[in-house]
């Protein structure tokens, strides 16, 4: 009788490869990505139809959207004169902190989305005429904004136009471009002229109140230097005077040439107080706009985009995984009535006790 030895490795791995276990996913696997697919291909009518509700419902939404307006328009803020500089040294001198604030282009950016200047347009009335229909109102009554009073009125305005204006600032250039939407162009366009007019009166406002200050800053300091200019001339005076011929003491001529050097370093900063006192005032009534207009907004309206493609995406994917979730949820509760285990039964004895719910209220409708 022949025994038989060890089996062969290569007959193994053949048997194996025979089997279809050699390498591939196991049955198990197998078998749960063909539910899934066979629970897709069940309940494919539900899932398209699903998905083309989702795909109409994103379309629709899209075309009854209010169609808006943007308006853009861009300007230039113009440099500040050194003229306060000057006041700004003249104070260190005296041990006043004199400080002016940089005026960049990133402030007038922020200064169009702020409530200073939203919040102003609040009770400014607008007339125009908009596919020949005529509008006219403040933008409270033109958005149909209610409030009790005038200050929540106001601040409401603000945050509806705060989402409907933009801007922005090119460093390399310095020039402040600015974005304004409204449901009709020539609403979009005469707000944003109102809000170039508001920044103009801003910064009038700013820069003469701020000259005021500097000039009245001045005034004081000049009075005090020439009442203190008026001393040292005297008390020079009254030296020469007593000493006719002073040259020829040591003593005396440098006292002398000392009250001549207080008598100059005097007179030179009186005459840079009266230099500052006179520019502040140019200043102060100096009416000078400080924006010059790159691009205006009038006729620069032009229609928005509804969206119609991105929502109808937007539905068409949302529907879908509604539709792959419904069909899944669907499978479940067929499969649960074939299974019979003691959670399967629960589950079926409290979804009857939930369904006699709704017959019972119908019958006592």
């Amino acid at each position: 009788m022949i025994a038989n030895g060890p089996e062969p490795v290569g007959e193994r791995a053949g048997e194996q490869a025979l089997d279809g276990r050699g390498g591939e996913p196991r049955p198990g696997e197998e078998a749960s990505l063909l539910r899934a697919v066979n629970v897709l291909l069940r309940y494919r009518r539900s899932i398209v139809l699903l998905a083309l509700v989702g795909l109409v419902v994103g379309v629709v939404t899209a075309r009854l959207k209010r169609p808006t307006y943007t308006a853009d328009a861009a300007f230039l803020v113009q440099g500040d004169d050194n003229g306060g500089a000057g006041i700004a040294g003249i104070a260190a001198q005296f041990g006043v902190n004199v400080s002016r604030a940089a005026v960049t282009p990133k402030l007038y950016a922020d200064l169009l989305t702020s409530r200073l200047v939203l919040g102003g347009l609040a009770d400014v009335r607008f007339d125009f005429t908009s596919a020949g229909q005529r509008h006219h109102g403040t933008i409270a009554e033109l958005y149909e904004v209610e409030a009790p009073s005038p200050a929540a009125r106001a601040e409401k305005v603000r945050r509806l136009l705060s989402g409907d204006v933009s801007a922005e600032t090119d460093l390399a250039t310095g020039v402040v471009s600015y974005r304004v939407t409204a449901p009709w162009p020539e609403l979009a366009e005469r707000i944003a002229a109102r809000l170039q007019e508001s920044l103009v009166r801003f910064t009038l406002t700013t820069r003469q109140s701020q000259a005021g200050a500097e000039r009245q800053f001045a005034a004081a300091r000049l009075t005090e230097a020439r009442a203190r200019l008026r001393q040292a001339e005297d008390d020079l005076q009254y030296f020469m005077q007593r000493n006719r011929s002073y040259e020829n003491s040591p003593r005396l001529a440098f006292q002398g040439e000392r009250l001549q050097r207080e008598v100059l370093a005097r007179q030179a900063l009186a005459s840079t107080l009266e230099q500052a006192y006179q520019s502040a005032r140019l200043n102060e009534v100096r009416d000078t706009p400080v924006l010059t207009v790159i691009q205006g907004p009038a006729g620069s309206a032009r229609r928005d985009s509804r969206g119609t493609v991105v929502r109808g995406f937007i539905g068409l994917v949302l529907g879908l995984m509604l539709a792959v979730g419904l069909a899944f949820v669907r499978n479940f509760l067929r499969v649960s009535r074939q299974i019979d285990t003691p959670e399967m039964r629960e589950f079926a004895s409290l979804r009857r006790d939930v369904l006699r719910i709704f017959p019972a209220r119908r019958a006592a409708r």
